[in-house]
């Protein structure tokens, strides 16, 4: 019997992202579809002649058994590909069509069951109860599983006359069944009135642990730093968000009540007031929070919320030279690293309801193998490396132990130098390459999603050969923004940009006349910077450290200098690093040439200096609450 190889994949995810307001709703739309894929597989894996090669079914297993906790995040992908003896594409064609049966039904019992006040959604029940069919060929079709089927003994493709291996071959065909993918239209939108409500579904249930009624909004993200200072700023904090919720829910009951007693009562504008009346509510909560800080400990960044996109690189390359019966064994090192990855992220927060333990304070949207998508505040205080007392931290800490995660799952060495897995692929080996979007919580959050997303993707070419960066950006409420493009390759440049914004040097940027450094030194980078640009130019490296070195010694040669002389010495061997990495970099890239490099570089220093200077911000102003805090 000929062994077989199907692919299927599942979507629309980013059209169903753009359709997200609320952080629950981009976290609903990922989890719609992991959960999608998880039934698939849990069904796939119990088929005679059909071995899953990609994701591991192992925690399916394991959750439909108990063995875990709730997963928190949606930890399965958009594909799976299946190894299969002899034709099952009928097979596997009709598990997909029972198991898009089962959860369409499960999306629209829940949708009438919503009881919340929302004319949208009476709308769209409405609807539902007149044409139930309709409503369902809508989620039905809204729901793309495509599946292939390919002999990839015979139809192996190739990429420079090489085959491309089985994992590769049936990823370029989904690209391409992907492409026919169209998507009909319903009024009211039945998916995102289902995203809308997401904290009452049978999904949130699924993913979170049993303490949690409600997925996080942007206030509660922002401010997980004040919640840490003290365990009774963390009881008051739980307190406020537990009492408001339960307030709103109660609300909403009363409105839903005089409806039913009412029920040709003139519904609000649906986009309108209710959006308005949402964004108040948030802004309210968010001011409650901060104001549980004391005056120093409030900042600027407590209005802001980071999104980050990161993408395994060099991971196709890889897993495309193993042979069948190694896929298994990587498909099981990226479960592995993804609820790592996860736990550093939210610790145990979502997974198993935990009140101390919650990593760095994010909020996982998706995490499937080597692609996250998270919320992240901007700072953390956290326990790290046994200290009693919670560490200052900053999102680029939280990069940081998530490449530290990756490379002990995927990049770890024996004793000999030589590495534990995949000892074939020693050249070129995989890294992670990140976008992240900083920006004030009001702005939509599909923007910050998107621009996450396209930043990440703008340091995944040629330009940058050698992969492994942060595309850094953040924007102010004015609408300016700075950022930068960090490269990690070189361990002791990116251990420099993480000292550079430490606690250490954000208290002294608080004090003195080191504050009002930190606004001149961007000046004189950009004073000098035809100057930094020729230094640059020098190829051998102990001359270059030594122009660089005379440059800052002739800038900052003036008395005042002398008070921040440490913090002045760390830009400047920044730079130094900075400039030398780079040039090492440019040989080995194209498209940019060695000034746009250069130029790019103390771009990304300026940034890293703003970033510093936004990150000990102490203006966080607020004001007076009002009744209605929290939006279900």
């Amino acid at each position: 019997m000929s062994i077989l190889h199907i692919g299927i994949t599942i979507g629309p995810i980013y059209k169903t992202f753009q359709k997200a307001d609320k952080t629950r709703e981009l976290w609903g739309g990922s989890y719609l579809f992991s959960y999608l894929c998880r039934q698939l597989v849990l069904e796939l894996q119990s088929k005679d002649g059909i071995t899953i090669l990609l994701p591991s079914p192992k925690s399916a297993l394991d959750m439909k058994n108990l063995l875990v906790k709730k997963p928190g995040v949606g930890l399965y992908p958009d594909r799976i590909l299946l190894q299969v003896k002899g034709d099952k594409l009928d097979d596997v064609k009709n598990v997909v069509r029972d198991v898009k049966d089962k959860v369409v039904s499960e999306m629209l019992r829940y949708i009438q069951s919503y009881r919340a006040y929302d004319p949208y959604a009476r709308l769209l029940k409405m609807h539902i109860r007149n044409n139930y069919e309709n409503a369902k060929d809508y989620l039905f079709n809204y729901l793309q599983v495509y599946t292939i089927q390919a002999d990839l003994s015979q139809d192996n493709l190739k990429e420079n006359e090489r085959p491309l291996g089985t994992v590769k071959s049936l990823n370029t065909l989904l690209d391409h069944a992907e492409l026919r993918s169209s998507i009909t239209s319903f009024d009211p939108d039945p998916i995102k009135v289902f995203l809308r409500g997401i904290n009452h579904s049978f999904l949130l249930n699924d993913a979170l642990d049993e303490s949690f009624n409600h997925f996080p909004s942007l206030p509660e993200i922002t401010t997980t730093e004040i919640r840490f200072i003290s365990e009774n700023i963390r009881n008051e904090y739980d307190r406020i968000i537990e009492s408001d919720y339960n307030e709103l829910v109660k609300n909403e009951q009363l409105k839903t009540m005089e409806l039913l007693n009412n029920p040709d009562a003139e519904d609000k504008s649906i986009e309108d007031e209710n959006d308005l009346e949402s964004d108040l509510k948030e802004d309210d909560l968010l001011n409650r929070l901060i104001r549980l800080a004391e005056k120093n400990d409030r900042r600027l960044y407590h209005k802001y919320i980071a999104i980050v996109h990161a993408d395994g690189d060099r991971m196709g390359n890889l897993i495309g030279s193993l042979p069948d019966d190694q896929v298994q064994g990587f498909s099981e090192d990226l479960l592995e690293f993804a609820q790592k990855a996860n736990e550093v992220i939210a610790g145990k927060r979502f997974t198993q309801g935990a009140k101390t333990d919650w990593g760095f304070g994010g909020a996982p949207i998706y995490i499937g193998g080597d692609d996250l998508v998270f919320f992240a505040p901007i700072a953390c205080r956290k326990i790290v490396n046994g200290h009693s007392v919670p560490q200052f931290q900053t999102v680029l800490h939280l990069i940081k132990d998530i490449d530290k995660i990756f490379d002990d799952v995927f990049n770890k060495k024996k004793s000999d130098g030589s590495y534990e897995k995949y000892q074939l692929y020693t050249i070129n080996r995989p890294c992670m390459t990140y976008g992240v979007s900083i920006a004030y919580f009001k702005r939509p959050l599909h923007e910050i999603y998107s621009e996450s997303y396209e930043l990440m993707q703008a340091v995944k070419n040629n330009n940058y050969k050698t992969r492994n960066r942060i595309n850094l950006k953040i924007t102010k409420h004015s609408g300016q923004w700075f950022g930068g493009v960090l490269d990690k390759n070189d361990q002791s440049t990116w251990e420099k940009v993480i000292e550079l914004i430490s606690e250490k040097n954000i208290l002294k940027a608080e004090s003195g006349h080191i504050e009002q450094f930190v606004n001149s030194v961007t000046q004189k980078l950009r004073y000098y910077k035809a100057v930094i640009i020729k230094c640059a130019k020098d190829d051998n490296d102990d001359e270059l450290q030594k122009h660089i070195i005379a440059l800052f010694d002739n800038a900052f040669n003036e008395g005042i200098h002398n008070t921040v002389r440490d913090y002045l010495n760390q830009v400047r061997d920044l730079l130094i690093s900075m400039l030398i990495m780079t040039r090492k970099n440019e040989l080995l890239s194209g498209g940019m040439t060695k000034a746009e490099h250069i130029k790019q570089t103390i771009d990304t220093l300026y940034g890293i200096i703003r970033l510093l200077h936004f990150i000990r911000d102490t203006r966080a102003p607020v004001s007076k609450p009002s009744p209605q805090i929290l939006e279900v």
